[in-house]
C-alpha cells in the first residue's frame, strides 16, 4: 500500500508540473498566475527562460506533453493496482529508466549550457527519480515476479511460458 501511495503522489505532483509546463508552453496560462505557490511560479530568468529551448523538447514535442502521458499512465495504474501485472511494471520500469537518463541529460543542459536553475525541473527529475526507484522496489521486494520465476503449468506448452529451452 505504501508503494503504490508513493507513486500516487510522486505521479500526481509530476502531473501538476508538467500540466503547468504544458499550459505555460502553449501559451494557455500566464506563468505567474497568483493560485500558483511563489516558489512555483516562473519567472524570466529561470524555468520561463527554457520553455522554449531546444532541450524542452524531445522528438519535436514538448517535454512536458510527453511528461502529463506517462504520469496519467503512471497514475492509472497506480490507483487501479493494475502494477502487479507484469507486463505494465516491466514497461514502467523501462520508461522511468528512460526517464532518469534524459533527466540526467536536461539537469546537464540546464546547469553547463543553459545556465538556468529552474526549481520546477529539478523537482521533477527528483520526482521521476523516486518513480523510478519506487518501481525498482516492487522487483526487489518481490512485488513482481520475473517471467522465468513464475511456475509453469503442468500442460502449458514451453512456447507459451516464456521458456523456449529444452531441458
Amino acid at each position: 500500500m505504501a508503494v503504490r501511495l508513493g507513486l500516487i503522489v510522486c505521479s500526481l505532483a509530476s502531473f501538476l508540473i508538467s500540466l503547468y509546463f504544458t499550459l505555460v508552453t502553449y501559451r494557455l496560462m500566464k506563468p505567474d498566475q497568483r493560485f500558483i505557490p511563489p516558489v512555483c511560479r516562473m519567472n524570466g530568468d529561470s524555468c520561463l527562460s527554457i520553455v522554449d529551448s531546444p532541450q524542452a523538447r524531445l522528438f519535436g514535442v514538448p517535454n512536458s506533453l510527453l511528461g502529463i502521458a506517462f504520469y496519467l499512465g503512471v497514475l492509472v495504474a497506480a490507483i487501479g493496482g493494475l502494477l502487479p501485472s507484469t507486463t505494465l511494471y516491466w514497461g514502467l520500469l523501462a520508461v522511468s529508466t528512460g526517464t532518469v537518463l534524459i533527466g540526467l541529460y536536461l539537469i546537464y543542459s540546464l546547469l553547463a549550457v543553459l545556465k538556468v536553475r529552474c526549481v520546477l525541473c529539478f523537482t521533477g527529475h527528483i520526482l521521476n527519480l523516486l518513480i523510478h526507484g519506487i518501481a525498482y522496489r516492487l522487483r526487489l521486494h518481490g512485488k513482481i515476479s520475473r517471467p522465468q520465476d513464475r511456475p509453469r503449468s503442468p500442460g502449458a506448452p514451453r512456447a507459451f511460458t516464456g521458456d523456449c529451452v529444452p531441458p
